[in-house]
Parts: C-alpha cells; sequence; structure tokens
C-alpha cells in the first residue's frame, strides 16, 4: 500500500514488478485520493489532539513514531506520531469528505493555544533547521544509504532485502560522500539547488566524483552580470579553492534566521566545520559557509520524543 504523486507511483509500481514473489502473496494497492493528510505540530499539539480524542494520546502511550487507527474529532484517521517539521507533532490521515470536518475541528481546539496554519513551504524551510533530508533531492537513487546519513535506520543484520550487498559494501569501504548541512552567510538570496560547493582544500586533493567541465550547456554569468569562461578540462580551480560538491536543496530558516543549504561533499570534509574552510556560490557569487554537524533546532530531538 502506498501513496503520493503521480511519478512515485509509477517508480513504486515498477519496483513492485519486478520484486514481487510469484505465489500470489504480495497484492498492491495504490492509496492515490483516497487518503488527504492533516499534521498537527508544535508544542501544544498534543494538547490540541487531547480534546479531540477519548483514546490516551500521552507520551508513554502513544510514543514517537508510534502509529494508529483511531477517531479524531469523530472522525475515523490513520495517525502517525511523527512530523517532518522537528518538533512534536502528528500526522492524520484521512478519506478526502472527512479532511474539511477534521481541520474545522482542530481549528477550533486550538484556538485557546493561537493556532496557526502552515503550508509546504513553512515544513520545508522548518525541516531545513533539523538537518532533514527529502525525497527526490538528498535521497535519490543515485545516494547510497550512507552516503545519505540515513545509517540509522539501516540493520545489515536483519536478513535478506534488496540493496544489502552494496550497503554493506559502503558500509565496509566508507562512503565516498556524505550528506551534509550548511549554515550560509547569504546575501539577498538562498541556494536553490544544484550550485557548486567549494573548499579550500588545495589543487593536489583527489576529487575524482568532480567532472572536469565540457564546455558544454548554457553559459555561466558572474555576480556583476558578465560571462564566465568555460574552464575546459581543468577542473573548476580558483587558487587553493575547488569545488568539491553541489548543493541538493537549502533555502532560509526563520526560526534561526540564517539562510541554509543541504549538499554533497566528500566524506572526510563531512565533519569540518572550520570557519573559512567552505563557500557556495549563490547567482555567481561566492558566500562563506560552515558546516553545522547538529541540528540547528533542537539537536538532540527532545522535542519530537517528548
Amino acid at each position: 500500500m502506498f501513496w503520493g504523486s503521480q511519478q512515485a507511483q509509477v517508480y513504486h509500481m515498477r519496483w513492485f514488478e519486478q520484486h514481487q514473489p510469484d505465489d500470489g502473496s504480495v497484492s498492491i494497492r495504490c492509496f492515490d485520493q483516497e487518503f488527504v493528510g492533516l499534521s498537527i505540530a508544535g508544542p501544544n499539539s498534543r494538547k490540541v489532539l487531547e480534546k479531540l480524542c477519548e483514546e490516551d494520546v500521552s507520551a508513554d502511550q502513544l510514543k514517537f513514531m508510534d502509529y494508529r487507527e483511531m477517531d479524531v474529532a469523530g472522525v475515523p484517521c490513520l495517525l502517525n506520531r511523527l512530523t517532518y517539521t522537528g518538533d512534536l507533532g502528528f500526522e492524520l490521515w484521512v478519506a478526502p469528505p472527512y479532511q474539511l470536518r477534521l481541520y474545522d475541528a482542530i481549528k477550533t481546539a486550538g484556538e485557546e493555544f493561537d493556532i496557526v496554519d502552515f503550508g509546504m513551504r513553512a515544513l520545508l524551510s522548518m525541516r531545513l533547521e533539523k538537518n532533514f533530508p527529502t525525497w527526490a533531492r538528498e535521497l535519490r537513487p543515485v545516494y547510497g544509504p550512507f552516503e545519505g546519513a540515513m545509517e540509522r535506520f539501516i540493520n545489515l543484520d536483519k536478513g535478506p532485502f534488496i540493496g544489502r550487498e552494496a550497503a554493506r559494501e559502503e558500509f565496509e569501504n566508507g562512503p565516498l560522500l556524505r550528506r551534509t548541512a550548511f549554515i550560509v552567510e547569504a546575501d539577498d538570496a538562498d541556494v536553490m539547488g544544484d550550485e557548486p560547493i567549494w573548499a579550500r582544500v588545495g589543487e593536489e586533493t583527489p576529487l575524482n566524483h568532480i567532472d572536469k567541465p565540457h564546455g558544454e550547456g548554457a553559459i555561466r554569468f558572474s555576480a556583476d552580470g558578465k560571462a564566465v569562461e568555460n574552464q575546459v578540462g581543468t577542473g573548476a580551480v580558483d587558487g587553493e579553492w575547488r569545488v568539491v560538491g553541489w548543493v541538493t536543496s537549502g533555502g532560509y530558516g526563520h526560526y534561526i534566521k540564517q539562510s541554509m543549504a543541504q549538499g554533497y561533499i566528500p566524506n572526510a570534509l563531512s565533519t569540518d566545520e572550520s570557519e573559512g574552510l567552505f563557500e557556495i556560490e549563490i547567482l555567481g557569487e561566492r558566500r562563506p559557509a560552515r558546516i553545522s554537524v547538529e541540528a540547528p533546532f533542537d539537536p538532540q530531538g527532545e522535542s519530537m520524543r517528548s
């Protein structure tokens, strides 16, 4: 069973067709528009939920990442105790005819806590402050699980699973790259994705994962609007500075009031929080950046587990 975008559905259908057993023991059901979701998040989210249901949703009875099928405001819900915001929160999945009724009930119950609406762009900003990756940006088939810093979800000894041998090889050899979070001293624009990450590592540092410029593609421009000559065959080098990786996503963190980015760089550099080591190019201008190994918001995860 799954739901998601049409592209994701096609991908999963093809995957199931390749790997499902021939004995008919596995069936596929596409939820598609059978369920729609709402999220309650923030330090008072449990208090709001408690007003809407009869079941015990305390931290002891509904633990972090637990799942329940229960009525909320009289609406049958699939409830997950997690949220992409990185704060305390709950996801509620319901049949479309019930969504407006549930939404109205949540808004009424949350009035005393000054509840407000938030959408996807706010959610994507908040996840940056938790160093959370997102699918199709940081998490893609071209990156291994250890490159993506997802090792907490990988148990190589739990038994056979698709991709286990490749994951074990990556674990034993160590990942070439590593998903890394940055705080960027941006000016009036944040990263969007695919911007180059520069590091002051010297010209002799081996960077076999960076293709040499080939002279093809769109013209690049500097910050003053002038066309930049392609460095065909030389690699992206500027004195001691070299392009060592690329941005996958980013934006402004409104809680920490700083610009953030995520991207892939060599694993050997991924924990070096030194000042002056990295720059990220935004609209032709290289801006100072530093690694943030710990999430800027609630690094120990106490809020979402409370």
